[in-house]
């Protein structure tokens, strides 16, 4: 197991670009797998969570390949994909897992045993088994390793149980391909870039807001996808780690760049706003149907708050670096209706309690709740973190030790590479002190 050190900061001053948006990335290599033709990516994230994804279509027959910089996807569209029995290895990723199940549900004939990492086999899988089910597959598992086997699917009216992104994207997927329409109803708004994407390439979707609740159906008729460019904004999950640093050092000023604004993922934006935070949004624009812009981020001193329950779905990922930037606010920050975080990469609320007990923060937790205690001065550091192999536990804290009177040896760090392989390169380029 890997480990670096973080040592504390001042004045962290700088621009940073290029870390490409996990998410869109994703669903950029999957839609053009499903595209009959040619379709170019520019800036796609080499990750190993989007490497995975890219493995499982040159499984199915897809030809990616990466050309002048950019990666260059032929395929001949959903219906050339090759069936009988097939295994498929998702590493870490829960999108990739979840997402590419829509779709090998609906390969009639084909076999799929997916398979994953330790922490991946622990992650809730009857999320989607229910809906593909529902739909016609016949699946075996509620946890990996899951089979499914492929179908002619029949579209249904769902509404989904639990606020996820990736459950919502996998019926839709699926739905592509159904016959009949399908609808996904939502009672908490979840990341909507799988409905942008596919409204994007001319897809029959719409989206409707009803009585609190978001509607969407969608009827392909079991059409092919057209090919289609993309291009791939930066990450705002990603990002947060620079907004938070640049919030809690002193001293610090960092323009963050081309960051993904989407309303449905910025709920840790708008928190830090109402703690106090000092940040401008500079130089917005559209990009393939998503808001895109810059951010000018500078310390400030910050108060802790209540968070409100509904903004859980739109910051989800964002609450290990949110209980970071709490740690150092005035007063208490307070988190409710979080459960969804103990069935993550790793049970987030348990690592981040677990490395705050090593530290002498002060918290109250629950099972779906957590309260920080702030302090409005550094910590004395000096502890091993345990990232619980985690991506953003050990990003999280390795921002915490730039507030540590004493370096924090961060455990585990690999974890990184599966959303954010230049974290450390551009953490050091704006001044953040980081040491092997």
């Amino acid at each position: 197991m890997s480990s670096i050190s973080s040592f504390k900061a001042v004045n962290l001053h700088g621009e940073v670009d290029g870390f490409p948006d996990k998410s869109i990335s994703h669903r950029s290599i999957i839609l053009a797998s499903l595209a009959v033709g040619s379709s170019k990516i520019s800036g796609l994230l080499e990750g190993s969570d989007v490497f995975n994804t890219i493995d499982c279509f040159s499984q199915l027959g897809v030809q990616i390949n990466k050309v002048n910089g950019d990666y260059v996807v032929e395929s001949g569209g959903f219906y050339s994909f090759s069936v009988g029995e097939d295994s498929f290895y998702m590493g870490n990723s829960g999108t990739s897992t979840r997402l590419i199940a829509g779709i090998l549900a609906g390969i009639k004939s084909k076999i799929s045993h997916i398979t994953g990492d330790s922490s991946l086999s622990k992650r809730p899988m009857q999320r989607i088994a229910e809906p593909l089910s529902l739909m016609g597959a016949h699946i075996v598992g509620n946890k990996l390793p899951m089979s499914i086997h492929g179908a002619g699917l029949q579209g249904i009216n769902y509404e989904l149980n639990v606020p996820s992104a990736q459950v919502k994207s996998c019926i839709l997927l699926a739905g592509l391909f159904a016959v009949g329409q399908t609808v996904v109803v939502e009672k908490e708004f979840t990341r909507d870039h799988t409905e942008n994407m596919l409204k994007n390439l001319g897809v029959n979707i719409a989206v409707e807001v009803s009585g609190g609740q978001k509607i969407i159906t969608l009827n392909n008729s079991q059409k092919n996808l057209p090919a289609a460019d993309y291009v791939i904004p930066n990450d705002f999950s990603s990002a947060s780690f620079f907004i938070a640093m640049a919030l809690i050092v002193e001293g610090s000023e960092i323009l963050i760049r081309n960051v993904n604004l989407n309303p449905l993922r910025t709920g840790f934006l708008k928190v830090l706003l109402e703690m106090g935070a000092n940040i401008e949004v500079v130089s917005e624009k559209d990009l393939q149907g998503e808001s895109v812009g810059d951010l000018l981020v500078k310390s400030s001193h910050l108060v802790g708050v209540k968070v409100a329950p509904a903004l859980v779905p739109t910051m989800i990922d964002e609450f290990p670096i949110l209980s970071v930037v709490a740690a150092f606010a005035a007063g208490k920050t307070e988190f409710s209706g979080i459960g969804e975080l103990r069935h993550k990469e790793s049970d987030r609320i348990k690592a981040i309690t677990d490395n705050f007990k090593k530290l002498g923060v002060e918290f109250e937790e629950t099972a779906d709740s957590l309260t920080i205690h702030g302090v409005s001065k550094p910590l004395a550091g000096g502890v091993e973190i345990e990232s619980f192999l985690d991506h953003r536990i050990a990003m999280a804290f390795l921002v915490m030790g730039a507030m540590c009177e004493n370096p924090l040896r961060v455990l585990g760090i690999e974890s990184i590479n599966t959303s954010f392989p230049r974290f450390v390169e551009l953490a050091r380029k704006v001044g953040l002190d980081i040491r092997s």
